[in-house]
């Protein structure tokens, strides 16, 4: 018993010395700067992730840019109408996307949303409001390198992908 919580304590005294002396990653900004608005990513610096306004990187007329990666790309929208279907405020798209398939609201590092899947497209949409703007909100479609159900659930459940996620340094809306 004596061994176990020696063994123990050292690997304890192990974890807290390389947290403390930063084993996290070295992060790079990525940065796209549209005419609605601007998100900052803070990836991992050893990536090779691009933002793509590339029409062939794109999913719809709607996204203004993506973030590329090798297996997936992040689509970014920034709205003005809270879906692009119908007109309100946040609580409103909350409840008109609450019948989606696998709806459920997300935490990404300080950002709250919402995140669903879009199965008849084959990506999962992230909706996330643009600090105080009323009239904007951020959507994010991810998605693998195929149109099909495995390759978007893939690309969700990437660690790559929710590393960019939880990492976005920030959101701003124009108005």
């Amino acid at each position: 018993m004596k061994r176990f919580k020696s063994v123990l304590l050292v690997a304890l005294l192990a974890v807290t010395l390389l947290s403390a002396t930063g084993c996290e990653p070295k992060r790079k900004e990525l940065k796209f700067e549209g005419k609605e608005g601007t998100i900052i990513f803070n990836v991992k610096e050893d990536t090779d992730y691009k933002i793509s306004t590339n029409k062939d990187d794109l999913r719809t007329s709607r996204e203004q840019a993506a973030l590329v990666g090798k297996d997936f790309k992040i689509g970014i929208e920034f709205s003005d109408d809270f879906g692009y279907f119908h007109k309100g405020d946040w609580n409103t798209l909350k409840e008109k996307r609450k019948d989606n398939d696998e709806y459920k609201e997300v935490t990404y590092g300080d950002l709250k949303g919402i995140q669903y899947f879009y199965g008849s497209y084959m990506y999962y949409e992230i909706e996330l409001p643009c600090g105080d703007s009323k009239e904007y909100n951020l959507i994010l479609t991810v998605r693998g390198n195929k149109d099909t159900e495995e390759s978007a659930k893939a690309a969700i459940k990437n660690e790559e992908v929710q590393d960019i996620l939880n990492n976005i340094k920030s959101i701003k809306a124009v108005k």
